[in-house]
């Protein structure tokens, strides 16, 4: 290998690469990490907590239901996967930014900041998502119509093994 040059090697191999190798990226999704996304910290635009917002983080959790996103799917758990009466809502998941729905006249919507971007959406979260972007988590917001109502940082959960397997690397 020259000076520069990148390679993906499994595990098991890198033996024969040990006295070259000065970086190692992971893919850490399920390597060093559980892969079980969990909320770790949100805030609603009331300013009040989850359970006096129970309402629209159902509606939340309804809309996510229908995402095969492995964020959406950290949201829902396993509480809406068969959701009666949904069959006539208007789903639309947009890849790499979020999903919208049209509920009761309403249009929700949850995702990344390119959903909003493309609904022109006021960002009001703008501050608490770079705190929570700082701390690792993975943002999404979620809102009605026009506005925003809340934004969630999710977190993965590090392997106790992790540590040591970087470690032994060294």
């Amino acid at each position: 290998m020259q000076e520069n040059d990148c390679c993906f090697v499994e595990l098991n191999s890198l033996a024969e690469y040990d006295n070259k190798i000065d970086t190692i990226i992971f893919d850490k999704t399920g390597t060093l990490t559980y892969g079980k996304m969990q909320i770790d910290d949100y805030k609603f635009a009331n300013n009040k907590d989850i359970n006096e917002n129970i309402e629209d983080f159902k509606i939340l959790q309804m809309i996510e239901s229908k995402s095969n996103h492995p964020i959406a799917k950290s949201i829902t758990g396993d509480v809406f996967n068969n959701v009666n009466g949904m069959e006539n809502i208007e789903f639309q998941e947009i890849q790499g930014m979020g999903i919208i729905a049209n509920i009761n006249e309403n249009k929700y919507f949850a995702g990344n900041n390119k959903i909003l971007d493309r609904l022109k959406i006021n960002n009001i979260f703008e501050e608490d998502a770079n705190i929570f972007s700082k701390k690792g988590e993975s943002i999404v917001y979620f809102g009605k119509n026009d506005d925003l109502i809340a934004i969630f940082g999710l977190r993965d959960t590090i392997k106790k093994e992790a540590k040591q397997s970087i470690q032994e690397l060294k």
